[in-house]
């Protein structure tokens, strides 16, 4: 199962991010501390479920639905990154499948 730390860091941030705002502006905003966002964004903070739910009321989310990994959000350099972590990982058919969705997409 994935660290439920490391998704939520990556859920806050994604989010954050769409949403283009800063740390310090989202934390001035959801009345949150920066250093709180910040270690939630580094997976070092453990929060509480009163934090969670002022991060999942700031996005109109429940915090079901801020832990549901199909509600997942992501920023295109962090997918990018995730790929070129990834791509080593891959067998050759996952390669081709892969170029040929890349081939279609830019063709």
């Amino acid at each position: 199962m994935r660290d439920v730390k490391i998704f939520l860091a990556e859920q806050l941030r994604g989010r954050r991010k769409q949403a283009k705002l800063s740390q310090e502006k989202f934390a001035e905003l959801s009345g949150l501390s920066l250093a709180l966002i910040n270690s939630i964004e580094r997976t070092q903070a453990n929060p509480t479920l009163e934090t969670l739910h002022k991060i999942a009321t700031f996005f109109d989310l429940t915090i079901a639905e801020l832990l549901d990994a199909s509600n997942f959000i992501n920023d295109k350099d962090h997918i990018k990154e995730k790929i070129a972590n990834n791509i080593n990982v891959l067998s050759t058919k996952q390669l081709k499948i892969l170029y040929s969705l890349i081939q279609f997409k830019t063709e």
